[in-house]
C-alpha cells in the first residue's frame, strides 16, 4: 500500500481523513500545518500528499506540494480547499496536480 501525508489544519477533517485512508491499509502521517507538513514529510517520503490550499500557518499546500516535490521528485499530490477559484485550479494544474478537491 502506499504512504500517504495528509497535511490539514481542521482537526476533524484530518481525522477522517485519516481514519478514511488507514482503513484500507495505507500508512498514513499527518501534519496540522504547513510547516510541520515539510518536516514530516521529509522523513516520512510518502508517496503521496493530500494538503489542505489555505493552511492557518505562512506555508499554504502548494507551497508544501513544491517544497516536497524538490527533494520526492516522485510525489503525487492531492489538493483540498473550501475556497475553489479558476485562479486556483488553473495554478494546481502548474503543479502537476492528480486531483483536486472541494470541500463542503
Amino acid at each position: 500500500m502506499a504512504k500517504i501525508l495528509i497535511v490539514e489544519d481542521e482537526e476533524g477533517f484530518r481525522r477522517q481523513l485519516e481514519l478514511g485512508l488507514s482503513t484500507l491499509g495505507h500508512e498514513i502521517r499527518c501534519a496540522s500545518s504547513g510547516r510541520e507538513g515539510v518536516d514530516v514529510g521529509a522523513r516520512f517520503c510518502p508517496d503521496l500528499l493530500v494538503t489542505d490550499w489555505m493552511l492557518k500557518d505562512d506555508i499554504h499546500g502548494l507551497r508544501v506540494i513544491q517544497v516536497l516535490r524538490s527533494i520526492l521528485t516522485h510525489l503525487k499530490a492531492i489538493l483540498i480547499t473550501g475556497f475553489a477559484s479558476a485562479e486556483l485550479r488553473e495554478n494546481a494544474d502548474s503543479h502537476g496536480i492528480v486531483a483536486f478537491i472541494e470541500k463542503p
